[in-house]
């Protein structure tokens, strides 16, 4: 039979090892928690840094296509009107001579007919269109070409890809065709109307048709003469438009900058902040793994005595059992003994 202390022995020998394990897993579940929590610190303040930057990289994209645009130039037309005009005083030419000459000169000095169809880019049909980021200049009517068979192109892969997918065949990856520029075979994603080089275009064939017709060629180039001081009043009031324009513009970045180098510097600090937190938690951590090694081997050592123990208890109990068994059989022979005595 298992006496009460036995029972007792058993009981605090399955305490010690209860608690034992409840704060081993305490301890690695605290170690745990804080290396997670450190981590997702780091982890925020990066994905912080990843987006800011990226808003720098998108306002930077944007501001290169104005740029862009904006960097079409005005001044070929003023120089080729120059030189034209000045080969056009110094002969004595007739009208057709000059009609002649000035559409040599519109095709060899300008180089603006198109190159894929070889056609001089005049207005609405063929007006000059400027594809981005390359810059070339083509005809509206090729590039609509161009731009129509790529989208059917896109369509058909569109369908035939999802027709696969209906039959249950494999499935393929999208190879959708993209829009190349003719001369360079670099993709393009817009096209705009050259509007300078579509102005000289036309002002030149109006230049033309009147010389057809019988103007004089002074008259014709003082309509020009006035046209163009037109053309300068509108073009200074449009520059003084786009200068205010541009200077609030200017004043908006700026503080936009001052904003975002503020915010830069806070991100900054809040790393440098987070890095020497990183550092304590970690002499924190390995403080605690040390204490964790530690107090693992007092837990170890207060076990390896529990076992002690209760093997000295289970010897002891079997020699108590032991000594009670022979002292029940020496009682039986002294009371067989004093009954024999007293008969």
């Amino acid at each position: 039979m298992v006496t009460r202390q036995e029972l007792k022995a058993q009981k605090y020998v399955l305490y010690v090892n209860e608690d034992w394990l409840l704060t081993k897993y305490r301890k690695r579940f605290y170690i745990w928690l804080t290396k997670h929590r450190v981590n997702k610190m780091i982890e925020n303040e990066k994905i912080k840094h990843h987006s800011f930057e990226k808003q720098h990289q998108e306002y930077n994209d944007a501001s290169l296509f104005d740029s862009l645009t904006s960097s079409i130039s005005v001044k070929i037309a003023q120089s080729l009107e120059q030189k034209f005009r000045s080969k056009a005083k110094n002969t004595n030419d007739t009208s057709e001579q000059l009609c002649e000459k000035l559409q040599t000169f519109v095709e060899s000095e300008l180089h603006q007919n198109c190159c894929i169809c070889m056609e001089l880019m005049t207005p609405p049909q063929k007006e000059p269109v400027l594809l981005i980021p390359c810059s070339h200049t083509f005809c509206n009517q090729c590039i609509s070409k161009i731009v129509n068979e790529s989208f059917e192109n896109t369509t058909k892969i569109f369908y035939y890809s999802n027709s696969i997918r209906l039959c249950g065949g494999t499935k393929q990856k999208d190879s959708t065709a993209k829009r190349k520029c003719p001369l360079c075979r670099q993709s393009f994603n817009h096209f705009v109307v050259n509007v300078p080089l579509k102005q000289l275009i036309e002002k030149l064939k109006q230049k033309q048709d009147d010389l057809k017709k019988g103007t004089p060629v002074d008259s014709v180039f003082n309509e020009l003469d006035q046209q163009n001081q037109r053309q300068n009043a509108t073009e200074v009031d449009l520059l003084t438009i786009r200068e205010q324009v541009l200077r609030q513009e200017l004043t908006h970045v700026v503080q936009e900058a001052d904003h975002h180098q503020k915010n830069l510097a806070h991100c900054h600090l809040l790393v440098n902040q987070l890095k020497q937190k990183d550092v304590q938690l970690r002499s924190a951590l390995s403080s605690l793994e040390k204490e964790l090694q530690a107090n693992q081997h007092a837990i170890l050592c207060a076990t390896q005595k529990c076992d002690d123990i209760s093997h000295l208890f289970k010897k002891n109990s079997e020699k108590k059992h032991l000594i009670q068994n022979v002292l029940t059989d020496l009682q039986q022979k002294l009371d067989k003994l004093r009954v024999f005595q007293n008969i």
